[in-house]
């Protein structure tokens, strides 16, 4: 619908991609990227068709704003996500690419979020200090779910929120609840998994916040 509708207008430009790229978009990523710059992302009316889905398919993503330095800001940001992903959209290769962009770049983290560059380690830790409390549902750390392994069990890799949401129980079996309207996702260039409030995009890897206790 989009696509049909924004007709060359000078405040959006396209980035080209293939959809295997553009389903391994990070929503957190995409949501930091519209904050720092000031602009809206839109992917192409093809991200979500199930029919004749192909990897290497032609796909489009829409960045708009009306302020010309800030619309090439968030483009050439987009062209960085899109190009650390192989177009195909391979697992394995793509987590390695954008293993290897993280080393050669360092990463720009918004002041509002600091908690972003808590490491997997002083997750895990959280993770234990919550199972302990009485507050928070005990759990049996063997009959935990791996979040990897089920994500790999799927054969596709979820595309925005509401995907994220659908698996929760599946990818997540027996891990802390979290509070009302936060998800879990899994983050590939961190290896880990972080917490995003459906209601505003907000992103965290702080479990303590994201189940009320922070």
């Amino acid at each position: 619908v989009f696509a049909a509708a924004h007709n060359g207008r000078s405040d959006v430009f396209v980035v080209e991609a293939t959809l295997g790229q553009s389903s391994w978009l990070e929503p957190a990523d995409l949501r930091e990227l519209e904050r720092d710059t000031q602009t809206l992302v839109l992917m192409g009316d093809n991200l979500h068709c199930k029919e004749d889905w192909q990897a290497l398919a032609p796909s489009k993503i829409y960045v708009c704003a009306l302020d010309d330095k800030q619309r090439q800001a968030a483009v050439d940001k987009v062209r960085q996500l899109v190009a650390a992903i192989p177009p195909s959209g391979d697992l394995e290769k793509t987590a390695d690419a954008v293993a290897e962009k993280v080393e050669a770049a360092p990463q720009e983290v918004p002041p509002a979020a600091p908690e972003l560059e808590q490491s997997s380690t002083a997750q895990k830790a959280a993770a234990e200090e919550l199972i302990q409390q009485p507050s928070v549902e005990t759990i049996e750390l063997e009959s935990a779910s791996n979040p990897l392994d089920e994500l790999r069990n799927l054969r596709f890799w979820p595309k925005d929120n509401s995907s994220w949401l659908q698996i929760q129980d599946v990818v997540w079996k027996g891990h802390p609840k979290l509070a009302s309207g936060w998800i879990r996702v899994w983050s590939r260039s961190k290896d880990s998994e972080y917490y995003v409030r459906v209601k505003d995009g907000k992103a965290t890897f702080d479990l303590r916040e994201a189940v009320g206790q922070a």
